[in-house]
C-alpha cells in the first residue's frame, strides 16, 4: 500500500522490470488519470487500483496472467479497458469483482480466443450490460455461453483486432471514443 489514498498521483508508470503490483499499492489515488503497465507486469494485486475515480481507460500489457480480486473495483469514471491476448505460456484470470462498479464502463476489448477465468464470475458486477464486449469474430459464441461472460451477451460484438489496436502514447485503444 506504497501509495495508498495519495491524491497528489496523476499519471503512473509501471517500468518494465517491475513483475508485480503488491495489494492496495494506488488504493484511493482519487486523481490517477493516466496509468501505463510496463510488459514485465505479471500480476496485478488485490484492490491494487479500486478506487482510482479518475482513471478513464486501462490497457493491460499481455504478461499479465492474474488481475487480483478488486484490483480496478470502483473506479467509476473508467470507460474502456483492454484485456490481453495470453502469451502461450500464460491464462489470464481475473478475481472475483475486479472490475466491480465500474459504473462508466462502456467498452471491453478482450483479444483472447479463450475467455478468461472468472472467479466467482462476478468480475463486472455492477457494470451495465449494455456494456461493448469486443472479442475476436470467432470467440463470440465462447464468450456468450461462459459465465461472467455472459453478462454481455447482447453486446458482444466480433471485431478483428489490429496489430496496433491500442495507442501506447495515449494509453486509449484507436479508433473508438473512450
Amino acid at each position: 500500500n506504497a501509495f495508498w489514498d495519495n491524491n497528489t498521483l496523476t499519471s503512473v508508470v509501471i517500468p518494465n522490470g517491475v513483475i508485480a503490483i503488491d495489494e492496495y499499492a494506488f488504493h484511493s489515488c482519487s486523481n490517477l488519470w493516466r496509468l501505463t503497465l510496463g510488459n514485465s507486469v505479471s500480476y496485478i494485486g488485490n484492490n491494487a487500483f479500486s478506487y482510482c475515480d479518475n482513471l478513464t481507460s486501462i490497457i493491460i500489457p499481455n504478461s499479465v496472467v492474474r488481475i487480483g480480486d478488486r484490483a480496478f473495483a470502483n473506479c467509476t469514471s473508467l470507460t474502456s479497458i483492454a484485456i490481453p491476448y495470453p502469451s502461450s505460456y500464460s491464462t489470464t484470470s481475473l478475481g472475483e469483482k475486479a472490475f466491480a462498479y465500474c459504473k462508466s464502463l462502456t467498452s471491453i476489448y478482450c483479444k483472447s480466443s479463450e475467455p478468461p477465468t472468472l472467479y466467482g464470475g462476478n468480475a463486472f458486477d455492477g457494470v451495465s450490460s449494455d456494456c461493448k464486449l469486443y472479442v475476436q469474430p470467432e470467440s463470440v459464441e465462447k464468450y456468450k455461453k461462459t459465465a461472467g461472460w455472459k453478462k454481455f451477451y447482447f453486446n458482444t460484438v466480433g471485431y478483428d483486432f489490429p496489430q496496433d489496436y491500442y495507442d501506447k502514447a495515449t494509453n486509449r485503444i484507436r479508433g473508438y471514443n473512450n
